[in-house]
């Protein structure tokens, strides 16, 4: 599996090299590194990236990921705003942000990022997941029950009536 990378790395330098790289030849080559853990070169090619295409929101969040991955948070999240700047509906970067603000003790943003990505995608069960344990850690247990329903299928995503599921026995 990793030959494969390897010959995609190759073939994407000697892209570059030919002088023919687009946005997209560093956003690939950026994401080759990132899934190999080189988060240094994925960072760099990130940043080409953006370079040539300063409105890919990707790029932007994929260095926040990089940067978070290497514990520099608050360049991480400066990542993950720009890409909610160019897109305030971006689901992943609101998830990532609440996740980050979460990790600082910072628990009005964090809360006001999980309930925006809840609002962009109720369905989205890694996020009632996460909200539900950051609301059971600030004694919201209320809400954290709900949503801990809602991420193990006790509500199902879909019901507007929050109806809780008779459980078999």
């Amino acid at each position: 599996e990793e030959k494969k990378y390897d010959d995609a790395e190759k073939r994407l330098l000697q892209i570059i090299n030919q002088k023919k790289q687009n946005y997209q030849t560093h956003f690939l080559l950026g994401n080759i590194y990132a899934i190999l853990k080189q988060q240094e070169k994925a960072i760099k090619q990130l940043n080409l990236s953006i370079k040539l295409n300063p409105t890919n929101k990707v790029s932007h969040y994929n260095i926040g990921i990089m940067l978070n991955e290497l514990g520099q948070f608050e360049e991480a999240k400066k990542s993950f705003e720009k890409a909610l700047e160019l897109d305030p509906e971006y689901l992943h970067a609101n998830f990532a942000m609440a996740i980050s603000c979460d990790k600082e003790n910072d628990l009005k943003k964090a809360r006001f990022f999980y309930e925006k990505t809840l609002s962009i995608d109720n369905g989205f069960i890694l996020g009632h997941e996460k909200y539900a344990k950051f609301l059971q850690k600030i004694g919201d247990i209320t809400k954290c029950q709900y949503h801990t329903y809602k991420y193990s299928g006790v509500i199902s995503l879909n019901d507007k009536k929050n109806t809780i599921k008779k459980i078999q026995r």
